[in-house]
């Protein structure tokens, strides 16, 4: 009796072996690997739930898919799931929806909503006023400059304030004069989308001491 060869009965779906998630903030492009337990066939799709496309599947390897996509004007911005389907072994046995992680897509950069001055701090003669700049979202990496009138370009000093990371306080420096500086606030957030802003900043220092006369 002759032999038909080996048979090999594979029923079991493949599972994930490694995970290289996204990143959970994107401007405008997201990617994902995935590495399954064993080899897989061509043919896998991906999407961002709920209801987006935009994506694309490359098996870089026997049991490795790398999902892509150029986000930046095709899917509004929001928070997804990015998804790969259909990936099947080459049995045939389906891996299901595989969850690769949490996407959010921002193309938006921060905007300044509000500049107050700070009151809370008793003013003393060489100390200038300081302003807490507002921005609608946290943001990372600000720096502020201001024209000086006889000195120039200068560097302010940025502290940021409160838990929420979207506020920072601005110092105006000592050797400015009294009235209005145009500040230049840049900020970025967390998907790396940057903005520069002017805001109008009104430097006010203390009064001299007054001089009393002799015999007054």
């Amino acid at each position: 009796m002759n032999s038909l060869g080996e048979v090999t009965i594979d029923l079991t779906a493949p599972s994930v072996a490694d995970l290289a998630a996204p990143q959970p903030f994107t401007a405008a492009a997201v990617s994902a690997t995935v590495r399954f337990d064993e080899p897989m066939a061509d043919g896998a799709s991906a999407r961002l739930e709920p209801n987006a496309g935009g994506l694309s599947v490359e098996r870089t390897a026997a049991d490795t898919f790398v999902v892509r996509g150029e986000l930046g004007g095709v899917v509004a911005d929001g928070a997804y799931d990015l998804v790969l389907t259909d990936a099947l072994d080459v049995a045939g046995n389906s891996a299901g929806d595989v969850a690769l992680g949490r996407v959010v897509v921002d193309t938006r950069a921060p905007d300044v909503v509000e500049v107050v001055g700070d009151d809370t701090t008793p003013q003393r003669p060489g100390l200038a006023p300081r302003f807490a700049i507002v921005f609608d979202e946290p943001v990372l990496d600000v720096t502020a400059r201001a024209d000086v009138p006889g000195v120039g370009s200068v560097a302010l000093a940025t502290v940021p304030v409160g838990a929420a990371g979207a506020e920072v306080v601005v110092s105006i420096p000592e050797t400015a004069v009294d009235g209005e500086l145009d500040v230049v606030v840049s900020a970025r957030d967390a998907a790396g989308n940057r903005r520069s802003d002017v805001a109008a900043l009104t430097s006010t220092k203390p009064p001299s001491p007054s001089k009393t006369s002799p015999g007054t």
